[in-house]
């Protein structure tokens, strides 16, 4: 099993912890967010895990090739100043040989192992975690039916019209089967960037494949599980209360 985390991005709206770091390595109770998440992959069975760097990448290199059993290679975005994370992912998936079950996560998240495991135990090939809306949820949601996700909305693409309450938060932690990564995935980021050169955030990739490209893709909801995406000292600051026992 292989992972990629993307962190290459520039962390602006965390400033100014981000001045002289990048963003993934910043500390929830002493922790960083990259640190707790190769943590929990290395504890679950990952055997590889790519993390994508851009923004002071040398700073998160340095962390090292090994966690446990666990190798960590890296991937130099030196687009990251104009590219978004769909550029990143695509970085890092089209050379990369799978064999098995892929987890794709976002560098400012921070998460409760136990996340990962409701991911691997569920029964669909492909799946992305979730969580109902509450007040201190805001950014990309989805919409269901039945459990599965038929629309993927980032916040800068809601309509007027839009409600909230009746979606779920993207946790943007991902599991994708290896047929599902070779045939859908990969083609659409390739086509998506030769459009936009990389500009897109992969939330408008995930939209393309659940609306129009047949890609089946059940919601994990995740319930009470402890996580929380990190963009703002806002937001640290929540999630050091979320994660203070």
């Amino acid at each position: 099993m292989k992972a990629i985390i993307l962190a290459a991005g520039l962390g602006t709206r965390l400033k100014p912890l981000t001045n002289t770091a990048p963003k993934c390595l910043t500390e929830v109770n002493n922790t960083s967010i990259l640190v707790n998440a190769l943590t929990h992959l290395e504890a679950i069975g990952v055997d590889e895990t790519i993390v994508v760097t851009g923004y002071l990448g040398d700073k998160i290199e340095s962390l090292g090739g090994q966690l446990g059993k666990m190798e960590v290679k890296y991937a130099r975005n030196n687009m990251y100043k104009s590219t978004g994370t769909s550029y990143s992912l695509w970085f890092a998936l089209k050379d990369l040989k799978l064999d098995d079950t892929l987890l794709v996560l976002e560098g400012d998240v921070m998460f409760e192992r136990k996340v990962l495991f409701k991911l691997l135990a569920d029964s669909y090939v492909s799946c992305t975690a979730v969580q109902k809306y509450n007040p201190l949820l805001d950014g990309s949601f989805v919409e269901l039916k039945n459990e599965i996700v038929f629309d993927w909305i980032h916040k800068s693409a809601r309509t007027k019209d839009f409600t909230i309450e009746d979606k779920y938060k993207t946790v943007n932690i991902h599991k994708f089967g290896m047929g599902f990564v070779e045939t859908i995935l990969k083609p659409t980021l390739y086509d998506h960037i030769k459009k936009q050169e990389g500009k897109e955030s992969i939330e408008f990739i995930m939209q393309d494949i659940v609306k129009y490209r047949g890609g089946l893709i059940h919601a994990v909801d995740i319930g009470n599980l402890k996580w929380f995406e990190i963009d703002t000292i806002e937001d640290l600051k929540i999630v050091e209360r979320i994660f203070s026992d």
